[in-house]
């Protein structure tokens, strides 16, 4: 009688087609993320005060991504970030002006969490001073 190998190898390629079948989420492509716009930190706009110049703003926040051309004195912060899993996060802020001094502003940014290797009152490594508001 001759060997039939295909039967003996017929539960294994069962097996292991079986067992594939959540391979392919495991082994997808890095999708990386893709951040847009001004990135926002809270602390930048709690340094924000009322009363501040338009070129103060600037050198605390950077440029606005949007400026109207029919209300000059309403700068748009706007940051997207389309996340490699799918999540989108989105902030807003919005600067409005009276005579180029800022006259109130509006955002939706949260506190974030710290990371765990940040002590208590330390501040992280990339905050830049703030320019001075007094009158001179």
């Amino acid at each position: 009688m001759k060997p039939r190998p295909l039967r003996h190898l017929l539960p294994l390629i069962l097996v292991a087609g079986l067992s594939a079948c959540g391979l392919p989420q495991k082994l997808s492509v890095y999708k990386i993320d893709i951040p847009q716009g001004n990135q926002l930190r809270l602390e930048d706009v709690e340094q924000l005060r009322k009363g501040m110049n338009q070129q103060q703003v600037i050198y605390l926040l950077g440029s606005p991504l949007l400026t109207d051309a029919f209300s000059p004195d309403r700068w748009d912060y706007v940051y997207l970030n389309h996340h490699g899993s799918g999540k989108i996060t989105r902030h807003r802020l919005v600067l409005y002006f009276e005579e180029e001094l800022l006259a109130r502003f509006e955002h939706d940014l949260e506190a974030e969490e710290k990371p765990e290797d940040q002590e208590e009152g330390e501040q992280p490594a990339s905050t830049a001073a703030a320019p001075d508001t007094s009158a001179k």
